[in-house]
């Protein structure tokens, strides 16, 4: 009886250190979206997804925000415009000083290149 206890313990112990792993240390390390600059979004074909960072430097119109990220290309500052809707900021405040990281889908028109944001979020600090 007093094996089987033991081995019930050590069972117990193993099954916690098994589900404790599971949210410790885990997680994905497969590839991944590229953060690219705005320069970039020009060889981004349309409905493609892409991460830039950057700062909304202005409010064009309830939803649509000029983005830029400090890219200057043939000697000019390019930026593009960033349509947000309210589910997109998922309760985040900021102003045209904050980064902030834009996910979302790339649209195209004779009018140029914008991006159709799905989740604003705060860039990671790397270390």
């Amino acid at each position: 009886m007093k094996k089987f206890f033991s081995l019930g313990l050590v069972l117990l112990a193993l099954s916690g250190a098994v589900y404790a792993q599971s949210f410790n240390g885990g997680g994905y390390s497969g590839p991944s979206l590229e953060t690219i600059t705005i320069a970039d979004l020009v060889d981004v074909s349309p409905n493609e997804y892409v991460i830039v960072i950057g700062y909304l430097e202005q409010q064009r119109t309830p939803g649509r925000f000029v983005f830029a990220d400090g890219t200057v290309d043939d000697g000019n500052y390019v930026s593009v415009i960033a349509r947000i809707d309210g589910p997109a900021w998922v309760n985040l405040e900021v102003d045209d000083g904050t980064a902030v990281l834009l996910y979302g889908i790339i649209l195209k028109s004779e009018y140029g290149t914008e991006i159709l944001v799905e989740r604003v979020g705060l860039p990671v600090e790397e270390e």
